[in-house]
Parts: structure tokens; sequence; C-alpha cells
């Protein structure tokens, strides 16, 4: 590594544990308040009680982590109008920094996958992956709750008639 490169590793490993720190209190806010919206089929984060390995998590962990990822009631198309909808997570497939980002892992990380296999691994068109950043949380979670109202921007259904 380069002498730069090294300063930078340095400089960033002074602030990695409150860094860390906040982005796991984050993404438990996240959490948390998605597992309680309606339009919110299921939540994945390790640290909410009904995880299926949420004593395992308790018992190696001190944080949850900054991944959260839920699934949507609806399509995913309605998956896809709710992540554009968002204006603090930044639609981009990546990890590792201190913003908030958001995918859709059938058309980013899974996509190549074939859709029998992502069935097998939970994977679902209505799910939506977050990495929860180190911003307010009460701003994130007001971004999500308002584009979760993308679920029911969608003109209703019309039934034929006779």
């Amino acid at each position: 590594m380069d002498p730069h490169a090294s300063w930078m590793l340095v400089r960033g490993l002074k602030t990695l544990a409150v860094r860390v720190a906040r982005q796991n209190e984050n993404a438990q806010r996240v959490a948390e308040f998605l597992a309680a919206q309606a339009k919110v089929r299921k939540v994945h984060y390790p640290f909410l009680r009904d995880h299926p390995q949420h004593a395992v998590a308790r018992q190696q962990m001190s944080g949850g982590g900054g991944m959260v990822s839920f699934e949507v009631e609806g399509t995913g198309e309605d998956a896809r109008r709710v992540s554009e909808a968002m204006r603090l997570f930044t639609l981009a497939p990546s990890l590792g920094g201190v913003e908030s980002l958001v995918s859709i892992p059938v058309l980013t990380s899974h996509a190549m996958i074939p859709a029998a296999e992502r069935a097998k691994m939970g994977v679902t068109e209505q799910m939506i992956r977050l990495s929860v950043g180190i911003e307010n949380a009460d701003d994130l979670i007001a971004d999500l709750e308002r584009a979760l109202e993308a679920v029911e921007a969608r003109p209703p259904e019309r039934v034929p008639v006779g």
C-alpha cells in the first residue's frame, strides 16, 4: 500500500468504533420501524426478537450490523417504487461507506442467480436491502416512511364489469 493510502487507513481506524456503533444503533432503529409497518411483510435483521438466529446473534455480537433487508407487501414493482422514492438512501449496490445505501437484490447482487435458487435462499422480488449509514436515524426513518407511501401510490386495479 502506498504511504497516502496507509495514512488514510490509519486515520479512518481512529473513528471506526464510533462509526460502527452509530451504524448499529441506526440499523436497529430502522429495523424496528420497518417491523411495525403494515406495508412491510418481513424484516431481516439479527437483533430483532423474531429473527430465527436472534439468540445466537446476541450471544456472538455486540451489535446487529448495518445491513437490514425487508420485503414490501406487494410486487417487485412496488419494491422498485419504494427504493426509487428514497432521498437519503442512495440507490447503489455497494457496502462499507458511512452513507446509507439501498439496493434490490434481484436486480443487483442476485440478478444472475436463477429465480428458483433465489427462492431457496429467501431472496424475493419484494426484497429491499439497506446498508444503513451514520446519518441521523430520525431522518432515515422519515425517508423510509415517505418512501413506503409509494406502495399506495399505484393506481387501483380495475376489475372488468360484466
